[in-house]
């Protein structure tokens, strides 16, 4: 609890103590130098108190924000999500989304089906829900449609059915050219996406283009695709490039550049974006535990059936911060430039569902 000091004759209180008891009780230990006369100051009837009680709330509070301002203030001792977003910024460290999970599936049609099956990006399976757990959304992503001809495939003489396997699916939900908003032609623009847990992953396996979300300006009849960059520093004038900043909410913001770095979308451009959300440990299906068809028109009216024989894995929530206050200043420091075993085992947990990390030199 707070103390009433006395300093040169004078009562001085103890600003180390700052919580509602403390104000409160510092406060009332002022009143008999300060105001003799008043002597029901402890008396929950007395309108006195009851300014004393709200200067002290008010006290609380302020002291809880100071403190908070303070902290948040070092990477070292931030607590919130957002805080620390935003100090690895300054080192060019963003934190990773969510992973979705990934399986196969197997598909089954009728023994007499001589079709040939059109699979697109966004077909959609998922698993049944059950009371505590809703079901896990699959969707076929890739560019190229999957073809397959029924009529090559030989019948199974067991079951009286053709089987097809390999059909590659990743957890989460497509959402197709949404309209963000239109160009006003100033810089820097910024555009909310309104769906949160957008799937961004780094570039790798010597991609160049990152494909997790596709971005297009529509003006007339002109249609621009823009591209994706880790910071618009990399990007030269008027090029079309974007950056994406993912709140502590896991909400994604479109920014565009200033002419300079990057162009600035043209007045009146209509602003389009396809992108994927989901992720997380959840989509780590039981194998056969994929057998719904949700939005695969063709495969329903064959009378088609999947099912995933293998379990769903790499599925990941997305990064904690503690592990990016831990990791983040191992990667600035190598520059992800792999020198030292330290340098491999940094860059090497910079990769999603790598938890733990030896390297020998």
């Amino acid at each position: 609890m707070a103390e009433i000091k006395s300093v040169n004759g004078q009562m001085i209180v103890d600003y180390m103590a700052r919580d509602y008891d403390s104000l409160l009780q510092s406060m009332r230990a002022l009143i008999p130098d300060k105001l003799p006369e008043w002597k029901e100051y402890e008396s929950e009837a007395d309108f006195g108190n009851v300014l004393l009680q709200l200067f002290a709330h008010m006290g609380d509070i302020l002291s809880y924000y100071q403190d908070s301002v303070a902290n948040e203030s070092f990477l070292s001792m931030a607590q919130t999500r957002r805080s620390i977003i935003d100090h690895l910024q300054l080192i060019g460290y963003r934190l990773s989304t969510a992973a979705p999970a990934s399986t196969t599936l197997t598909l089954s049609v009728p023994g007499t089906c001589n079709e040939i099956v059109t699979i697109s990006k966004g077909d959609a399976f998922a698993t049944k829900s059950q009371k505590d757990k809703p079901s896990v959304h699959f969707e076929y992503t890739r560019e190229e449609s999957l073809t397959i001809d029924c009529s090559t495939i030989s019948v199974n003489s067991e079951t009286n059915k053709k089987y097809y396997e390999g059909i590659p699916v990743e957890e989460g939900r497509l959402v197709k050219e949404e309209i963000l908003g239109t160009s006003d032609g100033t810089s820097n623009q910024r555009f909310l996406l309104t769906h949160p847990g957008l799937i961004l992953r780094s570039l790798g396996g010597g991609q160049e283009i990152n494909r997790d979300i596709i971005l297009i300006t529509e003006l007339g009849e002109t249609i621009e695709e823009w591209t994706l960059q880790e910071a618009m520093a990399f990007s030269r004038e008027n090029q079309n490039d974007f950056v994406i900043e993912i709140n502590d909410k896991d909400q994604a913001t479109v920014i565009f550049g200033d002419g300079a770095f990057g162009a600035v979308p043209p007045i009146g451009s209509v602003i389009k974006a396809t992108y994927r959300v989901g992720g997380g440990s959840h989509g780590n299906v039981v194998s056969d535990s994929i057998q719904t068809i949700v939005d695969a028109s063709q495969l329903a009216l064959l009378g088609a059936k999947v099912t995933n024989s293998d379990p769903a894995t790499g599925g990941a929530e997305r990064e904690s911060i503690e592990h990016a206050v831990l990791h983040a200043p191992r990667v600035f420091r190598s520059l992800k430039r792999a020198v030292t075993a330290e340098d491999y085992e940094a860059l090497a947990l910079d990769f999603k569902g790598v938890g733990k990390v030896r390297a020998e030199a």
